[in-house]
């Protein structure tokens, strides 16, 4: 009665939803350029971004030693300015938020005007390990109405990754290694592991 693996997959390999993130990540990379913030570490952020002036990293834990700027996303006010950043690039974090509005409203006040959110957020199909951190887990139309109450709905892509296969490998714990390509690459709407943002201020 229980799954293979409780670690997503990393104690296997690489875990399948980081495949959906990284590839979501590589579409949308002309946007990690200029001042940029990502959560916890600036891993993709250097691995992604071209013409980066400045890479911060947030993270609310202050024994983080990769981050340099510590709090909370729900509220940066008095840490980090209005308009301070092209890009953000923030994974799985908005689900892990009691009040998921208020994390996006913050990342709409410290993008300037013309810079991008890029976000994922676990969909339906997605394990809940640690519950006392998760909040939410969105539907793609979820992400859709949540973001425009802070973006012009129509600078605003939500898309999802996923299919039923791949959906029973992750909650088995399996890693993307021990799955075909095909059956990783093939989408379907209904079985959604990765929810995906790109929001434009």
């Amino acid at each position: 009665l229980e799954p293979i693996s409780l670690k997503y997959g990393y104690d296997r390999g690489t875990p399948i939803d980081r495949i959906y993130i990284e590839d979501f990540i590589t579409k949308h990379k002309d946007a990690i350029r200029g001042v940029c913030l990502e959560v916890h570490d600036t891993a993709y952020i250097k691995k992604y971004g071209a013409n980066v002036i400045r890479a911060d990293a947030l993270d609310i834990n202050a024994s983080n030693g990769l981050a340099n700027i510590f709090g909370d996303i729900r509220n940066l006010k008095g840490l980090i300015a209005d308009n301070t950043y092209d890009c953000l690039v923030i994974n799985h974090t908005l689900n892990l938020l009691d009040d998921i509005n208020a994390g996006i409203s913050e990342c709409y006040r410290i993008l300037k005007p013309g810079g991008t959110l890029l976000a994922t957020l676990p969909g339906p199909i997605a394990p809940v390990n640690d519950s006392k951190f998760s909040y939410w887990r969105l539907t793609k139309n979820a992400a859709k109405y949540l973001m425009a109450k802070h973006f012009d709905a129509d600078k605003v892509l939500v898309e999802t990754y996923g299919n039923v296969v791949a959906g029973q490998a992750f909650l088995t714990g399996l890693a993307a290694e021990e799955l075909s390509k095909e059956e990783i690459a093939h989408n379907d709407p209904r079985f959604p592991i990765a929810i995906t943002i790109k929001a434009i201020k």
